[in-house]
């Protein structure tokens, strides 16, 4: 039992291998879609490899060319960029001088906006899925990915987040690193600790969370809409119709038996 589970697995691992050999693109971009609902380190990790080796490869390289989302992205950025530097221009004593702004505004800062340009780095993910999905295969691929990605987060948050909720607001007493782990600063008020355990189990959570099950929860919507598992049904409808075909041909011969044993005892009766 034991040798078959080794077997099925290093089979299962040697698939995974082989696949991601010949289109090590794909595949970074699948494993990018999975853990962008579970790690936003390791998503990007996943993005750069897809897109370092969608740029080596040409014919994936002239797909991202063409695509109009890369296109919608970069010009994005560059108005990203264009509207902080003329933020960063207008909201001074020079543009006011000049009339570009009526007067400092403190709660533009164009130097914070700046500063967050690097993150739409990561949109290239637009562009990126624009060029490795081609097909509904492809399309499905990634679906299950986020969808597989989407139930281990539900797991995660199901499974670890109640005990560690009950632990922060029962637990005391225990080493000073695991003390520490269990404090945070927002319940400075109450010794560290929440006061109960329902701000304990929300605290768990976040926005981040939120959003990755409902990027989950819209492409397993996506999934039966567009009729997961269709290929399988038409399969079956085929291999009904060849059955149906092959009744029908058996009907024919049986009749053309018939019409023959017909014909051969008018023959004998003559």
């Amino acid at each position: 039992m034991n040798e078959s589970k080794k077997s099925g697995f290093a089979l299962a691992w040697r698939g995974v291998w082989d696949r991601a050999k010949a289109d090590p693109s794909w595949f970074f971009f699948l494993v990018f879609a999975f853990s962008s609902m579970v790690s936003l380190p390791v998503a990007r990790a996943t993005m750069l490899l897809s897109l370092v080796f969608s740029l080596v490869s040409p014919s994936v390289r002239r797909r991202f060319r063409l695509t109009p989302p890369g296109f919608g992205w970069l010009a994005y950025f560059v108005l990203a960029v264009v509207v902080s530097g003329a933020m960063a221009v207008a909201n001074t004593e020079w543009g006011v001088a000049h009339g570009l702004m009526p007067a400092v505004d403190i709660y533009i800062e164009p130097a914070r906006g700046f500063r967050k340009l690097p993150k739409l780095l990561w949109f290239l993910a637009i562009p990126l899925a624009a060029a490795q999905v081609r097909d509904a295969g492809r399309f499905r691929a990634v679906l299950r990915a986020l969808i597989a990605g989407g139930v281990v987060l539900a797991l995660v948050i199901l499974v670890f987040h109640p005990p560690i909720a009950w632990l922060q607001v029962h637990f005391h007493g225990g080493p000073a690193w695991f003390d520490r782990w269990l404090s945070d600063p927002a319940w400075a008020r109450w010794g560290g600790r929440p006061p109960g355990f329902q701000l304990a189990f929300s605290a768990l959570g976040t926005m981040h969370d939120a959003q990755r099950l409902m990027v989950a929860l819209i492409a397993a919507s996506c999934a039966i809409v567009s009729g997961e598992g269709g290929e399988g049904n038409a399969q079956c409808t085929m291999h009904n119709a060849e059955c149906g075909m092959q009744n029908a041909e058996c009907r024919m011969r049986n009749a053309e038996c018939g019409m023959r044993n017909g014909n051969e005892e008018l023959g004998t009766e003559n």
